[in-house]
């Protein structure tokens, strides 16, 4: 058996990602809302039809311990890196519109009932994509055999980009093999909203970026080297004038 799971990327927090937290928490209570049947109605909450109510539902509804926890683990490091470096309204539209984007993806192109936040998250890996591409991802591994029972563990960290293209490639691979159970058409579309969606706000400057971050997608199309891109980010952490606070004197 093979676990890998992201639990850190390279990006610093400015302040602390209140809103992605809150969207893991309604997740997780809604998983043992229903495993425990203290939510009735479960069908209204299946992404089936076009109907709202299954359309913002399905990204809260996992019936699957490990379909939430590999969801959660997605979304606790690459939603923490954007929430961090937007404001909570802006990061809840981007989610939720990242998945009502994934959603109709998913219906135009699918139509099989589906849950999961898989779409939503897919959104934020796709904006992440645009503004951290060359930020590392730390990842653990767990390797186990079980004749004879042994196991291994450990960490790797790789560049951003490489994660995420590989997964998307993961995802239009499952589209060409029929789908086999896995909403791969969400999971493109809410990809592809994020990355249109991060291209716009990084090239209007939207986005808050400190001198540890490496350059941007726009910057690489652009053709700007690194020393430039962070010689730009000084000058608008300049401008903006943050408040910098002061640690044992240091």
């Amino acid at each position: 058996m093979l676990v890998v799971a992201p639990y850190r990327t390279d990006v610093l927090f400015p302040r602390f990602p209140l809103m992605n937290i809150i969207f893991m928490v309604i997740t997780i209570a809604m998983f043992f809302g229903l495993l425990f049947e203290v939510i009735e109605d479960v069908e209204k909450l299946i992404l089936f039809d076009w109907g709202l109510s299954g359309m913002i539902g399905h990204m809260f509804v996992h019936f699957s311990f490990w379909h939430l926890f590999g969801n959660m683990a997605f979304l606790w490091v690459f939603g923490n890196a954007i929430c961090t470096k937007m404001s909570g309204l802006g990061y809840g539209l981007l989610y939720i519109g990242g998945g009502l984007v994934a959603a109709a993806t998913h219906l135009i192109f699918s139509g099989e009932p589906a849950i999961g936040a898989s779409g939503a998250i897919n959104c934020i890996v796709g904006f992440y994509l645009v503004v951290y591409p060359l930020n590392a991802i730390s990842f653990f591994y767990l390797i186990l055999w079980f004749l004879p029972p042994i196991g291994k563990c450990g960490q790797f960290a790789i560049p951003g980009f490489l994660v995420i293209i590989l997964f998307f490639v993961f995802d239009i691979v499952g589209v060409a093999r029929g789908g086999g159970g896995v909403a791969y058409w969400a999971h493109i579309g809410g990809f592809l909203f994020g990355v249109v969606s991060g291209l716009i706000v990084v090239a209007a400057g939207k986005i808050t970026l400190t001198q540890h971050d490496h350059r941007t997608l726009c910057d690489i199309l652009t053709g700007k080297n690194e020393s430039t891109a962070k010689r730009k980010k000084l000058d608008r952490m300049r401008q903006s004038k943050p408040k910098v606070y002061v640690i044992d004197g240091e």
